[in-house]
C-alpha cells in the first residue's frame, strides 16, 4: 500500500478506537489495540494532537478526542437541524415567489446546496447533504456567506485561487470579490446576475445560528428577464422574513 495512504489509514484507525474504547486511552493502549508499532503510533498521535483531533490530559497523560472532532460532529448535526427547520418555510417561500428556492452552506470556496425547491413546488432533495456545488464567488448564496468572513479568513481561502471566467459578469480577481462583499455586508443581501450561468439571476440572505454566526443562506433564483427591480422589491421582504424565522428556530436572538 502507498505510504501516504497507509499513514492515513493508521491515523483513522486510531481515531476509531475512541468510539468503542474511549473516552481516554494511553499511547500504550492505542498501540496494543491497533497492533501498530510504537513509533507509528507516536507519529500518528503527534499529528492528531497538533491538528486538534486528539487532546492529551496533562496529569494522566492519556488521550481523548479533541475539540476539532466535536466541531465536525456539531457541524453535521447543525446541517441536519437546519434542513429540518427550513423545509416547511422554504416550501412556503417558493409558493409565494413562484421561483426556485435554495438552502446553502459554505465549504471553503464552494457553496453546497442542501435543499432545492423548483418552480413546481417539488422538493427535489432528501434530508441528506447534496453533492451539488458551485464556486461561492459567483453565486448569490455563496457571496452572502463569504461576506460574513473576516478579511484574514478570505485572504487565506483565496490565496493562490484561480478565478475562472464563466460569463462576462463573473468576478475574476480577489480585489473585485472584496469590493463586492463589502457592498453585500452593507446592504445585508447578495445578488447574482448571470455570473455563473447566462440567463440566470438570484438574490440571497443569510441564516444565523444561536451564536449569531451566518451558517447558511437562502436564495431565490429565476430567469434574468424576470429579475427586475420591482421583482426584487417584492421578493426581498419574503426572503428576509423566511431567513429570520429559520434563524429564530435555530436559537438566534437578534
Amino acid at each position: 500500500m502507498n505510504g501516504v495512504l497507509q499513514s492515513v489509514q493508521n491515523t483513522l484507525q486510531i481515531l476509531d478506537l475512541f468510539a468503542y474504547n474511549g473516552p481516554y486511552l494511553t499511547m500504550k493502549e492505542i498501540g496494543e489495540l491497533t497492533g501498530l508499532h510504537k513509533s507509528t503510533v507516536y507519529r500518528c498521535i503527534s499529528v492528531l494532537e497538533k491538528t486538534g483531533y486528539l487532546e492529551k490530559d496533562k496529569i494522566s497523560h492519556r488521550y481523548r478526542l479533541g475539540l476539532h472532532v466535536i466541531h465536525l460532529a456539531s457541524s453535521r448535526i447543525d446541517a441536519l437541524e437546519l434542513q429540518v427547520e427550513s423545509k416547511p418555510l422554504l416550501l412556503r417561500l417558493q409558493a409565494k415567489t413562484n421561483c426556485a428556492v435554495h438552502l446553502c452552506i459554505l465549504d471553503r470556496t464552494e457553496v453546497v446546496f442542501l435543499l432545492t425547491i423548483d418552480n413546481y413546488s417539488v422538493l427535489k432533495s432528501s434530508l441528506q447533504i447534496s453533492n451539488s456545488r458551485k464556486p461561492a464567488h459567483c453565486s448569490s448564496t455563496g457571496k452572502c456567506l463569504l461576506s460574513s468572513l473576516s478579511g484574514e479568513e478570505l485572504s487565506r481561502l483565496y490565496k493562490d485561487y484561480h478565478f475562472i471566467k464563466y460569463t462576462e459578469n463573473t468576478i475574476t480577481d480577489f480585489n473585485m470579490l472584496k469590493t463586492e462583499l463589502a457592498k453585500i455586508r452593507n446592504q445585508s443581501y447578495a445578488i447574482n446576475m448571470k455570473e455563473m450561468e447566462e440567463q440566470t439571476a438570484s438574490i440571497a440572505v443569510p441564516v444565523f445560528n444561536y451564536a449569531g454566526e451566518a451558517i447558511a443562506s437562502i436564495g431565490v433564483g429565476m430567469h434574468q428577464d424576470r429579475f427586475t427591480d420591482e421583482k426584487i422589491r417584492m421578493i426581498l421582504p419574503y426572503l428576509q422574513k423566511t431567513a429570520a424565522e429559520i434563524s429564530t428556530n435555530l436559537g438566534y436572538l437578534k
